[in-house]
């Protein structure tokens, strides 16, 4: 078995247990590596965690695998750091800081300014779907 059909089968079906030499699900969640470093978590129908944080080359080439594989099944993907749902209030105001970093940086063409503005929206978008996370989780929505 190859490490994308790996990601194929979590983002595909219920399938609890699938592993390579180098990634693995267990249950709901899919690693590189081992278990410290958690890839996704799938934590509802066509709803998943992703990690932002990087660790190797090859894990690098795992999360690829994987974000490819959700999102072609039509998944909703909410970035989060280290995959914990945990950590929402710190990546919701990570997000926030990076679009204001992004709306005071000038720019000079046209390509980086389209640029920007796709960031910008995408980080919009990711801190709509934290704030829907929160309220579905009865996590306090001042705290973020």
């Amino acid at each position: 078995m190859k490490n994308s059909e790996v990601a194929e089968m979590f983002a595909s079906s219920d399938s609890t247990r699938a592993k390579t030499k180098t990634m693995f699900i267990e249950d709901k969640s899919i690693y590189s590596w081992g278990r410290h470093f958690k890839i996704a978590e799938k934590i509802g129908d066509n709803v998943a965690l992703f990690n932002t944080d990087s660790y190797s080359s090859s894990t690098g080439k795992h999360k690829h695998y994987t974000l490819n594989s959700l999102l072609n099944r039509g998944f909703k993907v909410i970035e989060i750091m280290n995959c914990d749902i945990n950590n929402l209030g710190k990546q919701y105001k990570y997000n926030n800081n990076t679009i204001d970093e992004l709306y005071n940086k000038k720019t000079r063409n046209k390509n980086t300014t389209r640029q920007k503005i796709d960031k910008i929206n995408k980080l919009k978008e990711q801190n709509a779907l934290l704030i829907d996370l929160a309220i579905k989780n009865g996590i306090m929505v001042e705290a973020i």
